[in-house]
């Protein structure tokens, strides 16, 4: 019988830093991306409380993660909020329609709860010092989940912005643990969705990736964080490891599975 060998998340990992990757026209290492990823945390925790209100909302308000929008919604809510009391339902619901927001009415009422739940004593870091000391339950307690329209997927994403405990996997990661082999390494062989996964899909996976991320010796204060393993493999599977996968190219053809597939057939 052929024995399987499975690589580990270092394995995986190492050869790939040094792939260069392209976004909005800076091309950089994936490891160079996962630095600035790292400072741009720093850089986001450290702004104002209307700031980081701006963003988080924005976050809150995506439905097909990173959507052609959610940039230019923070745009125009940091250039049009510049206190609390500029959140009313005019102003956003006139953000929304401008950056062609799909949910318009319900993209109101999000932005309108966090500001009730945030407007008085509230602390950003606080609450985020509070998010990672809870990651491994999901932070079920948080109170953000308690607004209508925003689940866990979207509310991970927007704590991926501020917390590298945090991210909100997507189909690339799917994508890179199934041809790699980390999938079956950690809890073997589950079917995933071709194009969406629910919520249950969603909670394993990200499991899966806080279980990597332990194993690669992260909190330790060496290995990755599951932020860091999204943006790493976010960026190979946009530059590499596409939906065809350009293996010949690939720097971890001799211990990816598919690679090794691929070859032998």
């Amino acid at each position: 019988m052929k024995t399987i060998s499975y690589p580990s998340l270092i394995e995986v990992i190492k050869p790939i830093l040094e792939v260069k990757a392209t976004l909005n026209s800076d091309t950089l290492t994936i490891d160079e991306w996962r630095k600035n990823y790292l400072d741009n945390i720093k850089t986001e925790r450290a702004k104002s409380k209307i700031q980081i209100f701006n963003i988080f909302a924005s976050a809150l308000l995506e439905r097909q993660m990173r959507g052609e929008t959610y940039s230019k919604r923070i745009q125009l809510m940091n250039s049009r909020l510049n206190e609390y009391k500029d959140i009313t339902p005019d102003m956003i619901k006139g953000i929304l329609k401008e950056v062609g927001y799909r949910w318009v009415d319900k993209g109101v009422e999000v932005v309108l709860e966090l500001k009730r739940l945030t407007e008085n004593d509230f602390v950003w870091e606080n609450y985020f010092k509070k998010a990672e000391a809870n990651f491994l339950s999901n932070f079920m307690d948080d109170p953000f989940l308690k607004i209508r329209f925003v689940g866990i997927k979207v509310r991970d994403f927007a704590l991926s912005e501020f917390s590298s405990y945090y991210l909100a996997n997507d189909l690339h990661i799917v994508k890179l643990i199934k041809r790699t082999g980390l999938l079956l390494d950690g809890y073997g062989d589950y079917d995933f969705g071709t194009n969406q996964f629910d919520e249950k899909e969603y909670l394993f996976l990200k499991r899966l990736i806080i279980k990597l991320a332990k194993e690669s010796g992260w909190e330790d204060g060496a290995g990755f964080s599951p932020g860091e393993i999204d943006k790493i493999f976010w960026n190979f599977g946009r530059t590499i490891c596409k939906p065809e996968p350009l293996c010949s190219e690939c720097p971890i053809k001799d211990i990816c599975l598919t690679g090794k597939n691929r070859r032998e057939t």
